[in-house]
C-alpha cells in the first residue's frame, strides 16, 4: 500500500524531531505546528538550517530562538535556490572571465593607444566583455584605477582572493573552502567547499 501525503508528512516531521533530539538534547522540541512549518523546505535544508543553529548553540540557549534562527537560515538557502532556478530560465548573456583576457587585449581598449571607437562600440554592444576587459585592467594590470569601475563590478579583497583559490582548483580539478564572508552571503554553511564551477553557479553566473 502507497503511502498517502498525510502519511509521508509525518513521517518527515519524525525525522525532524529526531534531528532535533541530537543536536539538542537538552531543549524541547518546537510544536508540532511549527515543525509542518519546516515542511515546505526540503530535507537537507531542514537538516542544514538545525546542524547551522546547533553551531550557534552557545548563544541560542532556548526552543524560541533556536526555532528562529533555524527558520531563518532554512528560509535563506530556500531563496537562494529559488533565484538559481529562476535564473536558470532565462537565457543568459555569454560570460567573460577577467582573468582569462591578455594585457595586449585589454590595452586595445584601455590602453594609451587604445581605438575610442571601437571602446564605444563595445560598451554598447558587448557591455558583459566590455565590463571584464575593464576588471583587467584594473585587478590584473594596474591600467586603470578601481574607482572607474561601476560598483557592480568593483570586487572585494576576499572575492580576489577565492578567484584565485578557485582557478588554482580549476586547474587542478579540486574544490576550495568558501571565506566565510561570502558563504554567509550565499547562505551555506561557513566551511562549505565547492568547485569554481559550482561557485559561478551559485553566483548566477553560470546556468547551462
Amino acid at each position: 500500500m502507497n503511502a498517502t501525503p498525510m502519511d509521508l508528512k509525518a513521517i518527515r516531521a519524525e525525522e525532524i524531531r529526531k534531528v532535533w533530539s541530537s543536536l539538542f538534547p537538552t531543549i524541547a522540541a518546537p510544536s508540532e505546528f511549527q515543525i509542518r512549518t519546516w515542511l515546505c523546505h526540503s530535507n537537507f535544508t531542514i537538516s542544514l538550517g538545525l546542524r547551522e543553529a546547533a553551531r550557534a548553540f552557545y548563544r541560542l540557549q532556548s526552543t524560541e530562538s533556536v526555532v528562529r534562527f533555524a527558520s531563518k537560515c532554512m528560509s535563506t538557502r530556500s531563496k537562494v535556490l529559488q533565484l538559481m532556478k529562476a535564473k536558470e530560465k532565462i537565457t543568459m548573456p555569454e560570460q567573460y572571465d577577467y582573468s582569462k583576457f591578455s594585457r595586449a587585449e585589454v590595452e586595445a581598449v584601455f590602453g594609451p593607444r587604445s581605438n575610442s571607437l571601437e571602446a564605444a562600440r563595445m560598451a554598447k554592444f558587448e557591455p558583459t566583455k566590455y565590463a571584464a576587459l575593464k576588471q583587467a585592467g584594473v585587478y590584473l594590470f594596474g591600467l586603470i584605477s578601481e574607482s572607474m569601475l561601476p560598483r557592480a563590478s568593483q570586487l572585494t579583497r576576499e572575492q580576489r582572493e577565492a578567484k584565485t583559490r578557485a582557478d588554482l582548483a580549476a586547474h587542478k580539478d579540486e574544490t576550495f573552502q568558501l571565506p566565510e564572508p561570502l558563504a554567509a552571503r550565499l547562505g551555506v554553511p561557513a566551511d562549505t567547499k565547492v568547485s569554481w564551477d559550482t561557485l559561478q553557479r551559485l553566483l548566477g553566473r553560470k546556468t547551462d
